[in-house]
């Protein structure tokens, strides 16, 4: 029988062999590195009902910063949809171009979808806004409230 580079059967087969028993050991060590870490980044919690439950440990500084980062993001596309719209608003000069061009009314119908797309946009926007703005640093204790209840 023919081995690749010179192995022989015998040789692959102890090492297939050692591979087995070596896994468990490796992945048991894993598992052990995995759940420290598991745990490290939860609190343990109990219900009035005696249910223990795990929650994950939130730095509510990071969350401060990171709802802020959010709002500012959101408050850039909000002024970034109102120019769309603005932009994509039917003047007079459209209306020429309408009545003068051959592709006038596809030109117009573009437009419009443009600008109607943009205020869908927008208001998902502002309703994302509208929500976001319950938990401002200002609202902390109803803030963590409102986050425990959204787990």
């Amino acid at each position: 029988m023919y081995a690749p580079h010179g192995q022989h059967p015998i040789r692959l087969a102890r090492l297939s062999l050692l591979i087995c028993f070596l896994s468990p050991a490796v992945l048991a060590t894993q598992l052990d590195d995995g759940s420290a870490a598991w745990m490290a980044n939860r609190s343990l919690e109990a219900a009035g009902n005696g249910l223990i439950y795990s929650l994950t440990v939130i730095d509510r500084q990071q969350l401060i910063k990171d709802i802020q980062a959010l709002s500012q993001q959101l408050k850039q596309r909000q002024e970034d949809l109102s120019d769309t719209i603005q932009k994509n608003s039917f003047t007079a000069t459209d209306a020429l171009i309408v009545a003068a061009m051959p592709g006038g009314l596809i030109y117009a119908a573009v437009k419009r979808q443009r600008s109607r797309q943009a205020e869908k946009e927008l208001d998902q926007v502002n309703s994302q806004l509208d929500n976001l703005a319950g938990f401002g640093p200002m609202k902390t204790p109803s803030a963590q409230q409102a986050m425990l209840a959204l787990r």
